[in-house]
């Protein structure tokens, strides 16, 4: 596939991978708001700073957007079953126990989100440290198992061994750098709505530069971990959103500059830089996946078929409606949000 994705593909699967890539980025923004704004509201745990803006205003947040994200993830999980249903089902059956272990953690982490914005400033010392850390392991474990579930899906030549020997881990060598460069992509990400948020421009920047520095270091690993037939798949149309990430972070980071150093640029310039890194990431992943089945010519086939069979079920034009549904109630619920926060005091 030499043209973008998700050019160049048959008309049904291009729009159920675009779907499922547009529907990603939505899930993706918030879940990294959450995975990294518990990071950093524990580092504010530990360094004892009760009456932290930033942290007052993760504890109100973070449980909002962990609600959204777990919404919005429903969407690109039932697209996926159509454009990959062979490798995610697999792998799912695979991972078995631990796999399915993302549900309790979800809902362990979502109650001490709660809790943390129940109690507020008024907790004590010990629990502001041991809560915020309890639920970032929570999100982490959520966020691992969810890399390793991808890159088990892909990787066929494992199944059979796997099932042979009731083995229920993965330990491929792209999973771990592969979660690092999403964590690290999350401190970006939450560093922006904080800074939407409050006023603390140089603490933002900072926590953006880290998780840029990260997502360099990361994804510099990733790439040692691929095997040749791995590395040869972000050539072509991969490689054209490799360029758009890499322009998207470069301009993030010329932002970021500014904020840190002179504080004058609006935040809401930062957005679309960062929405362009975020949709590249997810285009990038789907694009790789269909790389991956080049030399599986009958699986390939087979998903195309699938993928046609699917389209012809119908159901477009409701599914249309209630997205354009979503889009007005989302938009509603923003304006609302800004309005009260431009009448609370300090705004």
């Amino acid at each position: 596939m030499d043209l973008p994705f998700p050019f160049g593909l048959p008309f049904a699967s291009a729009f159920y991978g675009a779907l499922l890539a547009l529907t990603f980025t939505m899930h993706l923004v918030f879940a990294q708001i959450v995975l990294g704004g518990t990071a950093w509201l524990a580092i504010l745990g530990i360094k004892n700073a009760p009456h932290d803006s930033v942290a007052q205003t993760l504890r109100n947040w973070l449980p909002f957007a962990l609600g959204i994200a777990i919404t919005l993830g429903v969407a690109p999980l039932l697209f996926l079953q159509i454009v990959d249903k062979q490798g995610f089902y697999t792998a799912g059956l695979l991972g078995s126990h631990r796999f399915m272990a993302i549900l309790p953690a979800l809902i362990v982490g979502f109650y001490l989100l709660y809790l943390q914005k129940k109690l507020g400033n008024m907790a004590h010392r010990s629990w502001r440290v041991l809560l915020p850390i309890l639920t970032l392991l929570a999100f982490t474990l959520t966020g691992y198992s969810w890399s390793e579930q991808h890159v088990l899906a892909q990787d066929r030549d494992v199944w059979a061994s796997m099932y042979a020997a009731s083995r229920m881990r993965y330990s491929g060598a792209e999973v771990l750098p592969r979660f690092l460069f999403f964590a690290s992509t999350s401190l970006p990400t939450v560093a922006l709505a904080v800074l939407l948020l409050t006023s603390e421009a140089k603490r933002c920047a900072g926590v953006a530069w880290i998780g840029i520095a990260g997502m360099l270091v990361s994804a510099a690993w990733l790439f040692g971990t691929m095997p040749p037939s791995r590395l040869a798949a972000w050539s072509g149309g991969n490689l054209a959103w490799s360029i758009a990430l890499a322009a998207g972070l470069a301009t993030a980071a010329a932002g970021w500059s500014l904020v840190r150093f002179r504080s004058r640029i609006r935040p809401a310039l930062l957005v679309p830089s960062w929405l362009v890194v975020v949709l590249s990431i997810a285009a990038l992943r789907e694009g790789l996946r269909i790389a991956s089945l080049r030399t599986r010519g009958a699986a390939r086939e087979q998903l195309v078929r699938a993928h046609e069979r699917a389209f012809e079920v119908g159901g477009f034009p409701v599914f249309v409606l209630f997205a354009l549904l979503l889009v007005c109630l989302l938009a509603w619920l923003s304006r609302r949000v800004a309005r009260e926060l431009s009448r609370s005091p300090g705004a």
